[in-house]
């Protein structure tokens, strides 16, 4: 396998992971919400104190973890993007938007340009963020 083989199948790992990571944020971001609703929607109706708390701290727990595993996949693809950056570089792919050497998927992402509300840059994190912290708040 010579250096340009190799440079390939690293690329591809690469993306490969990445879109896993992706797929995985996506079903825990659709999943988590949707049960903490109807799981509050249905506990939160009158019943004995101790019912209560052990439901709540099981799906806070659950949550928690959940949200800690979401952690560590956001480091994950904070190493891999760069990495990505530079397997595209050395790949010496084609850019869309700039007519150049240098491009491809990761090479030509558009930084954090949006803000909600005025003053927050619109994130992947501020996603998390407000999920997580709403699911927390509802098991509380």
């Amino acid at each position: 396998m010579d250096a340009d083989d190799r440079l390939r199948l690293d690329y591809e790992q690469t993306t490969q992971l990445l879109r896993t990571l992706i797929d995985v944020r996506f079903r825990l971001l659709a999943f988590v919400p949707t049960i903490s609703g109807i799981a509050v929607a249905f506990v939160g109706r009158p019943r004995p104190a101790a019912e209560l708390l052990g439901v709540g701290l099981l799906g806070l727990l659950a949550t928690l973890g959940i949200f800690v595993y979401e952690l560590r996949n956001t480091q994950i693809s904070g190493v891999l993007i760069p990495r990505a950056t530079e397997l595209e570089k050395r790949l010496q792919l084609p850019s869309e938007s700039k007519g150049s050497d240098n491009g491809g998927l990761y090479s030509e992402r558009p930084g954090i340009t949006v803000q909600l509300l005025g003053f927050l840059p619109v994130s992947h994190g501020l996603g998390l963020a407000l999920v997580y912290s709403a699911a927390i708040a509802g098991w509380t």
